[in-house]
């Protein structure tokens, strides 16, 4: 199903008359005069004038997306129409068949309508045609016939039943029919001005585009900032230094960054423990020096005698003489006087 969907008013009579544009041999005379007639800008005749020269070579597609379709775009440079997204009445199948007719009814002395299937069948193509004396009584049996109310209000939901209320509202006032296309108009939600259209845009319904550019616009959702589990030291002061030390947390490090306008802080310290082997004694670096097996045995021996030799042995008094930084705890008896008498616990206590 298409989503751009345009519904044209036009009489049975014009629409008739349009066929002329196509199939006679100054077609593009009688379109031209036509144009002059109602006053129309010189680049829109040009786009018009150029439709029907296209339209008008042979092709063995279906009536629909040929003549049908230009038909709509015809409608479109000389009255206005409405555009409902997403709302096609040739979803509705038997609900809408009573209020429609086919182009074989419409022009049966025209035998390139014996291919019209009645209905949207792609982009670029016309629907079904509500005829100008059966759409009030589409309006009548749509308060009064369940099953078409509920079509209606599945395939136009919300505000689009409204403007597909407008189209058939004016129609009726204007004793007009009402034509279904699609792709006519292919409006760009960003900006209308850009949008694709094969007829004069400003005859389009500007609430169905509104309706269709609110219904397009999302709401961005703004990112609120994530509470971070922060350490109390890692927390901003009220008065930041440049000199302050950053959490290495990367997800917390970035943002404390930009905040404080700090150049890029190393968050770990590196330290070279790189040693220049120049400045070391060869044999130091020779593995073969920690393998006591390969040493020489003299060599060896010299070095114990050496370390030996440098060790100092005690004398005699300082053998005797206690540590001043120990305390005796070896007591064997009882304490002795200044003769080396032991004292009697008795004496001491009287």
């Amino acid at each position: 199903m298409d989503q751009h969907v345009t519904y044209h008013p036009i009489t049975d009579n014009l629409l008739r008359s349009y066929r002329y544009y196509l199939s006679s041999y100054d077609g593009a005379k009688v379109a031209a005069d036509h144009c002059a007639a109602v006053a129309m800008d010189d680049a829109l005749s040009a786009q018009f004038l150029g439709l029907l020269a296209h339209f008008a070579a042979p092709t063995d597609r279906p009536f629909d997306q040929t003549h049908g379709f230009n038909i709509a775009l015809t409608q479109g440079f000389f009255g206005p129409y409405f555009y409902i997204n997403s709302g096609q009445l040739s979803t509705l199948g038997h609900a809408i068949a009573p209020y429609t007719q086919p182009w074989q009814q419409l022009v049966p002395g025209w035998d390139m309508v014996a291919t019209a299937q009645n209905r949207v069948l792609s982009r670029f193509s016309s629907g079904v045609f509500i005829p100008a004396n059966r759409v009030a009584p589409l309006m009548s049996d749509a308060h009064t016939t369940p099953e078409l109310a509920q079509a209606l209000a599945t395939a136009f939901p919300g505000e689009k039943l409204d403007r597909l209320w407008s189209a058939l509202l004016y129609a009726h006032n204007a004793g007009a029919g009402l034509l279904e296309a699609a792709s006519v108009v292919e409006p760009n939600a960003a900006d209308l001005s850009t949008s694709v259209c094969f007829t004069n845009f400003a005859h389009c319904d500007q609430a169905g585009l509104q309706l269709y550019v609110s219904s397009q616009q999302v709401t961005p959702l703004v990112p609120t900032e994530p509470r971070l589990l922060v350490h109390p030291r890692w927390s901003d002061p009220a008065e930041p230094s440049r000199s302050a030390r950053l959490p290495s947390v990367p997800c917390v490090t970035e943002p404390l960054r930009a905040r404080r306008s700090d150049l890029p802080v190393e968050d770990h310290l590196t330290i070279d423990l790189t040693v220049d082997p120049t400045v070391l004694d060869p044999t130091v670096l020779d593995p073969t020096v920690l393998d006591p097996t390969v040493l020489d045995p003299p060599l060896a021996h010299t070095a114990v005698e050496d370390t030996a030799a440098h060790v100092p042995e005690p004398s005699s008094e300082q053998q005797l003489a206690p540590s001043p930084r120990r305390r005796r705890t070896d007591y064997s008896g009882p304490p002795a006087d200044s003769a080396g008498n032991p004292m009697s616990m008795s004496t001491s206590a009287s």
